[in-house]
């Protein structure tokens, strides 16, 4: 093996290739290569932001752990939810555990070890479960083989409102994008801005949502209190809307 990775990004047009440099290897939603850096849109800059942000925040948890780096401080990373921008814990926004991650996998070749993780989002909060590699398999002997288990629950445990904000505004998308009822989806949502009245995307989404559901005159305070918080990209358009 040559012990090198790399990411390879993809247009219509052209590929990049892009590889590890600094002895660790991270990628966000953005290309990074320099064959397509120029190529990204950036129509939205909340997902930049947030793009960014996690990468950022990702290569500085790297840093922070090496040279040792063991799979429970992957766990930890992978389930990190500082924002860097504003400098704190959130549910959601700028934050590595995002809640659309539908699976989670840490891969420990030093040790042999696979570790995978799912459920209900943010699934990096879950329990990652130790599956066995393929030349290590036997069926036979699946069922009496000690298995490992990894997790970082510090964000339900140390700020049990925030998480829960955030599992509320899972239930909310789900109303909206499963069953097409934007109205429970704003009453799901008004749960998440009690348990946290700070993060703004709790207050934009129910704007929107109530705009969707033709409860315009109810739209309008959560615009409001949008551009009230201290996020630039939020009160801008809390303000358009």
């Amino acid at each position: 093996f040559e012990n090198r990775v790399a990411g390879i990004e993809i247009t219509n047009r052209s590929i990049g290739v892009r590889e590890e440099v600094f002895g660790f290897h991270t990628q966000s939603n953005h290309f990074l290569s320099d064959t397509l850096k120029n190529s990204n849109l950036e129509i939205n800059a909340t997902i930049t932001e947030d793009s960014e942000a996690r990468l950022f925040r990702s290569q500085e948890l790297i840093e922070k752990n090496s040279p040792v780096f063991t799979s429970q401080d992957a766990v930890n990373i992978l389930s990190d939810k500082w924002d860097p921008v504003h400098q704190e814990v959130r549910g959601l926004v700028n934050v590595i555990a995002v809640n659309t991650t539908l699976s989670s996998a840490v891969f420990d070749f030093s040790q042999s070890k696979l570790f995978v993780a799912n459920g209900l989002g943010p699934v990096s909060l879950n329990t990652y479960v130790e599956l066995p590699l393929l030349d290590s398999f036997s069926f036979p002997a699946i069922t009496n083989t000690q298995y490992e288990t990894l997790k970082n629950d510090r964000f339900k445990s140390e700020f049990p409102h925030l998480f829960q904000a955030e599992q509320k505004y899972i239930e909310a998308k789900h109303f909206y994008e499963m069953e097409n009822n934007p109205r429970k989806a704003v009453e799901k949502l008004r749960e998440s801005m009690e348990l946290d009245s700070q993060n703004p995307a709790y207050f934009f989404m129910a704007g929107i949502l109530s705009l969707k559901a033709g409860m315009n005159k109810e739209a309008v305070p959560y615009l409001e209190e949008t551009t009230q918080k201290n996020y630039l990209h939020y009160q801008l358009v809390g303000r358009y809307y």
